[in-house]
């Protein structure tokens, strides 16, 4: 190999490792974040980096000291910023939001900022996969509270699209949460995930739609009602079970509900709908914001034989 070459790969290399960098500047990184591997600050548009290499010019564009909308691998090297959505969490992406100004370069930086005594914010959900000899010991209590809710809405029309229908319901059912968590004491929400369809509970799937004949003899059905089942993952707090709580709280703030349902945009949850909120009680959704209507069955017919005459 060329000698120039070496020397020029050593340099490289050293360069990559440089154990001299300063780090990023005392305040930190005003309107970015710091890269290791440029040992300077990388800053956000419209932002460039400043004589002591602070974000404060907005100055237009200066080129790689500007982070670019997609212009990073997710999980690898994209920005960190502030869950705004879920309590004591971090999030990231490829495109920082629109107002976001405070970003950092991993997860555990986001979090120490922000949070710097939670003991969830850098705390990923979820267990490890068993193994093939596993040992015998106490279940591990999780930092969150799964709280099983059912979201039913009546009176759909008949050309609903589900997929829609159901990023609707969650946006609704974030908002939701999201507004009765300021009343609830020490309500933090962490995340809600819809149920997957494979895991059931009783009788109940993820997702239950109900039909009845709009036209008889025509074949068409109406969309009559849809039930989605939901895990809302709390930050748990000792000796309080949320579900009840969410519950009593939903009842008691429903002209709320119905006005921040009107108030978000959705196609389908707008107008003259019912919906009803449920958990979980003895193991049935029976407790409830409105009493569920019983299931009438109509009787069945029965076959009666005639008595043979006596004698």
């Amino acid at each position: 190999m060329n000698p120039v070459h070496v020397l020029f790969l050593l340099v490289t290399a050293t360069l990559a490792q440089d154990p001299f960098c300063p780090g990023p500047p005392s305040a930190g990184c005003t309107n970015g974040m710091f890269s290791d591997s440029k040992c300077s600050c990388i800053c956000l548009p419209p932002f460039c980096p400043d004589s002591s290499g602070d974000c404060t010019q907005p100055v237009g564009s200066c080129g790689e000291d500007q982070i670019q909308p997609g212009g990073c691998t997710r999980g690898v090297n994209c920005p960190w910023w502030k869950n705004a959505l879920k309590a004591e969490s971090c999030t990231t992406g490829t495109t920082v939001p629109a107002g976001m100004w405070n970003i950092y370069a991993s997860l555990s930086d986001c979090c120490a900022v922000n949070f710097p005594f939670s003991e969830v914010c850098n705390v990923a959900k979820g267990t490890e996969s068993p193994t093939k000899h596993p040992t015998i010991a106490a279940v591990e209590e999780t930092p969150f509270e799964t709280v099983p809710l059912l979201f039913k809405v009546e009176g759909l029309p008949d050309d609903v699209n589900m997929r829609a229908l159901k990023d609707e319901m969650k946006l609704v059912l974030t908002a939701i949460l999201s507004m009765i968590s300021d009343s609830v004491p020490d309500m933090k929400l962490s995340s809600i995930d819809e149920r997957d369809a494979r895991r059931r509970l009783g009788e109940s799937l993820a997702t239950t739609v109900e039909t009845t004949n709009n036209n008889a003899g025509s074949g068409r059905e109406l969309l009559r009602s849809v039930e989605m089942y939901y895990d809302v993952n709390l930050i748990r707090v000792e000796g309080t079970h949320f579900g009840p709580i969410i519950i009593q709280s939903l009842k008691e703030a429903m002209s709320d509900v119905q006005n921040r349902i009107e108030t978000t945009k959705t196609q389908y949850l707008d107008g003259d709908i019912n919906v009803n909120f449920c958990t979980l009680a003895s193991g049935k959704y029976t407790l409830c914001t409105s009493t569920p209507e019983p299931v009438v069955r109509p009787p069945q017919a029965t076959t009666m034989s005639a008595e043979e005459p006596e004698g």
